[in-house]
C-alpha cells in the first residue's frame, strides 16, 4: 500500500486533549484503513477549521454501502459479513464516543469499492472536569454523512457549544 502523510498550513501547531484519547482516535482510523484496503493507498492530512484539528483520514478500500454506514457507528457494529477477518466491527463505534466525549465531530463520505474519507474534528483546546460533561450522544450527533459532492474538502464544522475550556 501506498501511504501519504500532509500536513496544511493552516494546521494547528497543537492541540491540548488526552493523548490516551487522541491515539484511540486515530488508531481506530488508521487501523480500519488497512484492514480493508488491499489497493492503492491511505493519506493522512492534517488541517485547520476554525478552533479545530481537522485530521483527515482516506483510503482506496472497499468502502461502505450506503444502507450498511449509520449501523458502522453504532455499538452493535458492522455486519459480520462485511468485517475484516481480524475485526470486531467496533471500532468506529469507539471513535464516536470518544469525539462526543471531547466534543468533536466526525465526517464521512465512502463509496463500495472506490474508498472511504473520514474527516474528524479535534477541539483544539479540551480539558476534563467540565461542569456539564458530554451528555450521551447520538450518532447523529456526532456523525454526519457526506453526499458524493466534493470529498476533498471539509465543510466547516457544525456549530458546537462554547469554548469547552475551564479555567
Amino acid at each position: 500500500l501506498a501511504t501519504e502523510v500532509r500536513c496544511a498550513p493552516d494546521a494547528p501547531a497543537a492541540i491540548e486533549m488526552d493523548p490516551i484519547v487522541l491515539d484511540r482516535i486515530l488508531d481506530n482510523l488508521l487501523t480500519n484503513a488497512v484492514k480493508y484496503t488491499d489497493r492503492g493507498g491511505i493519506t493522512v492530512s492534517f488541517e485547520g477549521a476554525p478552533d479545530h484539528l481537522v485530521v483527515r483520514v482516506s483510503d482506496t478500500g472497499r468502502g461502505i454501502a450506503p444502507e450498511e454506514l449509520r449501523r458502522c457507528f453504532t455499538p452493535e457494529g458492522s455486519p459480520a459479513a462485511r468485517r475484516a477477518s481480524n475485526s470486531l466491527g467496533v471500532g468506529l463505534s469507539v471513535v464516536v464516543r470518544l469525539l462526543a466525549d471531547i466534543r468533536g465531530r466526525l465526517e464521512v463520505h465512502s463509496e463500495p469499492s472506490r474508498g472511504t474519507t473520514f474527516w474528524v474534528y479535534l477541539p483544539v483546546r479540551f480539558r476534563r472536569g467540565l461542569p456539564d460533561p458530554a451528555p450521551a450522544a447520538r450518532v447523529e450527533d456526532v456523525v454526519t454523512l457526506r453526499d458524493v459532492g466534493d470529498p476533498a474538502a471539509p465543510p466547516e464544522p457544525a456549530p458546537r457549544d462554547p469554548d469547552p475550556v475551564t479555567s
